[in-house]
């Protein structure tokens, strides 16, 4: 059983060295590494993932505190979805920390 667990280690040693030497492999003067970056680029689930972690994130900074600065930042950003803005909105009114109870009960 050991010797089967240390041939598996080594054959994913060799295997890892091996996949990083073919990541390296030069096509055209690019690397294919490159290649596959641009391709996950351009694909389509990784352009959604990145416009939901922009959605995300601007619902995440519309919970901070509304100064002049969030203001001005806020005219400057791309509208998001209202709903879900509304949503969360509601959502974090009816949320409330446990220290905040405490704070309430003594």
């Amino acid at each position: 059983m050991t010797l089967f667990r240390l041939i598996s280690f080594g054959l994913r040693i060799v295997g890892s060295f091996f996949f990083v030497f073919l990541l390296q492999i030069q096509f055209d003067g690019k690397t294919l590494e490159s290649y596959l970056n641009n391709f996950g680029k351009k694909f389509i689930v990784t352009k959604s993932l990145q416009k939901v972690s922009q959605d995300g994130i601007q619902v995440i900074r519309s919970f901070s505190s509304d100064n002049k600065e969030n203001k001005l930042q806020k005219k400057n950003r791309k509208p998001t979805n209202s709903k879900s803005l509304e949503y969360f909105k509601d959502l974090s009114k009816r949320i409330s920390l446990p220290e905040s109870d405490k704070s309430k009960s003594q």
